[in-house]
């Protein structure tokens, strides 16, 4: 009797044993080495971070926009970064999707946060009057600026042989005047707009 219940024992280990599988662990995540919000044109840089008992023999990268329409997929290969350049007139949305694989078979999914690309603010016809007159003259800008999405929040406006001038809002008109103490060669505006998606 002892002798029964001594195999069924050892039966009943072996049996047990038999059914411990370690798997291979797999993990991965996208690494943006710039950001994942830019100003169109804007180039898309990512590299992999994955980790895996077995190496790694495969990387596909997917891009959609946030309404599932795809974009643009990679070629089988190690592929351990991936760029792409964004060009958009509009506020668009994406995301990104790595697929990475070891040789064991196991695989691991990563996406990313939405990936925002905005359209630069355009100035449309911008003027300033008069455009011509003797020191000391006072002249009105007008920027004439829209974008597409964002509010213009920041405005800097180069006037030449003078400090910039910092605005934070989008003004209809901007007045400055020239003394004496400019140059006629050095009297030339430049203005640079940005909004609260960082676009410019």
């Amino acid at each position: 009797m002892k002798k029964y219940l001594l195999r069924s024992a050892l039966a009943c280990f072996i049996l047990h044993t038999s059914f411990i599988i370690v798997s291979a662990q797999i993990s991965c995540s996208i690494n943006f080495l710039n950001s994942n919000n830019g100003c169109s044109p804007w180039l898309l840089a990512v590299n992999a971070v994955d980790t895996s008992v077995y190496p790694i023999i495969q990387r596909t990268w997917s891009l959609k926009t946030c309404n599932g329409t795809p974009i643009f997929t990679s070629a089988a290969g190690l592929n351990p970064s991936y760029t792409y350049m964004l060009v958009t007139d509009t506020c668009d949305c994406y995301y990104l999707t790595l697929k990475s694989e070891n040789s064991n078979g196991d695989t691991a999914v990563s996406i990313s946060n939405p990936i925002n690309v905005y359209p630069s603010p355009q100035f449309n016809n911008p003027y300033v009057v008069p455009q011509a007159g003797c020191p000391t003259q006072t002249v009105t800008l007008y920027p004439n600026l829209t974008t597409s999405c964002g509010i213009i929040d920041s405005l800097i406006i180069e006037w030449g042989c003078y400090l910039p001038t910092h605005l934070s809002n989008n003004l209809g008109s901007i007045n400055h005047t020239y003394d004496t103490a400019c140059l006629p060669g050095y009297r030339s505006i430049g203005a640079i707009a940005m909004n609260r998606t960082v676009a410019r």
